[in-house]
């Protein structure tokens, strides 16, 4: 008798071990939920360079660790899908006049052959999708930090200039005044001098009201308050250059871009979907045992044992039907999405493609070609007019010049940075890169 009271109780208790496979292959996607504990505050340092910053936002963004937990949030679905439903406990009692019966069974409901590791399937197919979406924030914010960066590189580089400019204009301002005061130049240059120099000034002020929102928008993506203090982006951008063609870039993009590889996991778990919904209508089977007492008046008690088997009714074939179209609509809309998301993922590649190469070409064309004619032509203009050769406003274009050049290739060398920093985080991974020659 004891044997039997244990028998329903074995099989509810093995039987989710079955569905429920220990595995050592889930890839490496798997983490450990212990990792999600917040971190301490800690203090940047004062010398940090855009490495330090990179991973002190990696640990800390918030939008990051918030993608991280639904990554770990999803690794714990596929245990739960994989499990059989709870077992069911019952008593039933039959009283009537002259006799009176017990029951005690524990049922378990085992679903279809298939059904359980379809579901485990899925939910595993979308914990990866959930673990390239973390890759894509991870991503996203390196982008934002090198943005940012490199954009207060290019404020730091402006003001360099627009200063020099000042003490330049300044400069110029004293030798007109000083000659205007010796009666040799007009006082319409002098005036033309000094509304250049309150330029010049005024383009000083306009750069440093730009630092504070964009240091704003570092610390944002470094999880600290918008004032607080930041190392100065002092270091140039290296002098690099991409050492892969269009191709190759859009082929590592095809290859490893976490918004495609979460997109193709998005498409397998629909796939696991769509074939369980075809397995929605198929019965499920349901065991259970338990023992049994019966007494009747004038009798001794009798106890048994009460075994049944059974099937669930799939009854209601629209609910089924509905659950067949539902998934092959979320199927659909899972393939083309991973169809549009190629095609812009492409585009928006071929664009940061362009900007980086454009960057190239016109740093180059700045730095070795203009830059230097713009400043022997400054130099040529004031020369001139000192010895009263030419009219002063030659030498406010001259002036001019110069610093929209020395400007627009510090604007370029930023920019390019940014442009690479896009296509890597387009294709998921740090692209080779060689030195100019």
């Amino acid at each position: 008798m004891r044997a039997l009271w244990m028998l329903p109780l074995a099989l509810a208790v093995a039987a989710p071990g079955c569905a429920e496979p220990e595995r050592g292959d889930r890839g490496a996607w798997r983490g450990s939920a212990a990792e999600l504990s917040a971190s301490k505050p800690e203090a940047l340092p004062a010398d940090a360079g855009l490495a330090e910053l990179l991973d002190y936002a990696a640990r800390r963004n918030p939008g990051v660790q918030a993608a991280r937990a639904r990554w770990q949030a999803a690794i714990e679905r596929a245990p739960q899908m994989r499990s059989l439903p709870d077992p069911q406990l019952m008593y039933e009692y039959w009283g009537m006049e002259r006799s009176k019966q017990q029951m005690l069974t524990l049922g378990q409901t085992i679903p279809w052959p298939g059904k359980l590791m379809l579901a485990g399937s899925q939910a595993e197919k979308e914990a990866q999708a959930e673990f390239q979406r973390y890759q894509i924030a991870r991503l996203a914010l390196a982008y934002r930090v090198k943005n940012a960066w490199f954009e207060l590189w290019y404020l730091a580089r402006a003001l360099e200039i627009a200063r020099e400019n000042v003490e330049l204009a300044r400069s110029v301002e004293e030798t007109v005044r000083t000659r205007y005061q010796a009666a040799v130049a007009a006082f319409a240059d002098m005036l033309k001098a000094q509304v250049e120099l309150a330029r010049r000034e005024d383009l000083v002020k306009d750069l440093e009201a730009m630092k504070s929102p964009t240091a704003a928008r570092l610390n944002a993506a470094l999880d600290r308050p918008a004032e607080a203090p930041l190392p100065p982006a002092r270091n140039a951008p290296a002098d690099e250059r991409l050492a892969a063609s269009d191709a190759e870039v859009l082929a590592a993009l095809a290859e490893a871009s976490p918004e495609l590889l979460a997109m193709n996991a998005e498409v397998a778990a629909a796939r696991d979907a769509r074939a369980l919904a075809r397995r929605g209508p198929i019965p499920d089977l349901m065991l259970k045992a338990g023992p049994m007492v019966m007494e009747q008046q004038g009798m001794d008690s009798q106890s048994g044992v009460q075994v049944g088997v059974g099937l669930t009714i799939p009854l209601w074939f629209g609910k089924y039907r509905a659950l067949r179209r539902e998934a092959d609509a979320k199927l659909a809309a899972a393939e083309f999405s991973r169809r549009e998301a190629g095609n812009r993922l492409a585009s928006d590649a071929k664009m940061a493609l362009f900007a980086l190469r454009d960057a190239d070409r016109k740093a180059s064309l700045y730095r070795d070609v203009i830059l230097p004619r713009a400043e022997q032509a400054m130099a040529a203009a004031l020369a001139a007019y000192q010895a009263g050769k030419t009219p002063f406003v030659e030498v406010i274009d001259a002036q001019r010049m110069l610093i929209e050049f020395r400007l627009e290739l510090a604007r370029t060398q930023a920019n390019r940075e940014k442009a690479l920093a896009e296509l890597e985080m387009l294709a998921g991974r740090e692209l080779p890169k060689e030195t100019k020659p």
